[in-house]
């Protein structure tokens, strides 16, 4: 599939398509669906059995422990993928990711944006192999959730190297978390071609087409590797710090556009 090109209706009626066929339990047609995949992306061993359909295969459980105990651990990923980008928001919240630049109030379309002009961007892609759901970067409150209407344009490394802002400019849901030790940081999760759901564990699916806030019965916390969402499909994370985050870049290498860096849901990438 070509990275851009498709037309929106297209973009729609592909995801849809996905949606149901991920979710069918026919078992010769999930069981066909799933060992192809596995076999293409060389998944080890597991049990057919286990899985009614083949989007539980996809959203399956790590193979490791995630679950952080230790307060003393700083951020860790939230995600297993490869850290595309460590990007410095400007102190007018431009960003540059791949030689393209967009602004933060783009790609959170939210007024809260001003609060990580000069902070960071972590950008985190995910393969059709990585693990997919999304965990909690530190302990914090959940304080407001986002859903921000886009395209589902492919997120693959060579495809946002041609295309400034993609990631403002495809379908995404924010969620703002308070910490106690950075402040409000952001979490983005963006859609991507034939991702059929973003799905956060309190809410579900997310089922939108407008710019939405949604509801949040109360403040909801949460502990640091707790799960807090997950694709349906492969994608992209964004990670927001504000500036007033005082942090040491501990171990962890500054990235250019060649040099990807994998990480593993919950590994420990600031003191």
């Amino acid at each position: 599939m070509k990275c851009f090109g498709i037309r929106g209706w297209v973009q729609a009626v592909l995801t849809s398509i996905a949606y149901h066929l991920a979710r069918c339990a026919i078992r010769p047609f999930k069981n066909f669906c799933i060992k192809f995949f596995a076999r293409h992306y060389n998944i080890a061993a597991f049990n057919l059995n286990q899985y009614p359909n083949f989007n539980s295969f996809f959203t399956r459980k790590a193979g490791y422990p995630i679950e952080v105990t230790s307060t003393d651990r700083g951020l860790v990923s939230p995600v297993e993928g490869q850290l595309t980008g460590l990007n410095n928001v400007q102190q007018d919240g431009c960003v540059i990711v791949k030689q393209h630049k967009f602004t933060i109030a783009s790609l959170l379309g939210s007024d809260t944006a001003s609060v990580f002009n000069g902070g960071s961007a972590m950008v985190f892609y995910l393969a059709p192999y990585n693990y997919h759901r999304v965990h909690m970067p530190l302990n914090g409150t959940i304080k407001k959730v986002q859903y921000v209407p886009g395209k589902l344009f492919s997120v693959k490394p060579k495809c946002a190297a041609k295309m400034p802002d993609l990631l403002a400019r495809n379908e995404r849901v924010v969620v703002y978390i308070e910490t106690e030790t950075l402040g409000l940081v952001a979490l983005v999760l963006v859609g991507a071609a034939l991702v059929s759901g973003i799905e956060l564990v309190w809410q579900g699916v997310i089922k939108e087409n407008k710019l939405t806030t949604l509801d949040l019965l109360a403040p909801l916390s949460l502990k640091q590797g707790q799960e807090l969402g997950r694709f349906n499909f492969g994608s992209s994370v964004v990670l927001l710090l504000p500036a007033t985050a005082t942090i040491a870049f501990s171990g962890l290498r500054l990235l250019d556009t060649k040099t990807p860096y994998a990480v593993r849901a919950g590994e420990q990438l600031l003191s």
